[in-house]
């Protein structure tokens, strides 16, 4: 089992990879073209979103105290909910 969290982090996502194309191409009608026509939602979606930020999260974890880390991971999705709100609030107060 690595211990480094960037090698951890790069396997894990290599991992994760392989299962959704191989998933992905068994369920699922499958285009280059709407593969190309998405390139760059799915490349920032699968390398900045998740991989450069997971990484970094992974990183920021290694020297941190346990409790504690698990108390902001588990404080993730309330804090991911205010801009979320935010954003439903303004586009309702707007109209759409």
């Amino acid at each position: 089992m690595p211990t480094d969290p960037v090698e951890m982090s790069s396997i894990e996502f290599l991992l994760t990879g392989i299962l959704s194309v191989v998933i992905g191409l068994a369920t699922e009608e499958f285009s280059f073209s709407a593969v190309a026509g998405a390139a760059v939602p799915l490349i920032y979606a699968g390398v900045f979103s998740s991989g450069i930020a997971y990484t970094f999260q992974m990183l920021g974890q290694k020297g941190a105290d346990p409790t504690i880390a698990s108390l902001i991971m588990s404080l993730e999705s309330v804090i991911s909910l205010l801009p979320a709100l935010f954003c439903c609030i303004r586009s309702s107060a707007a109209g759409n």
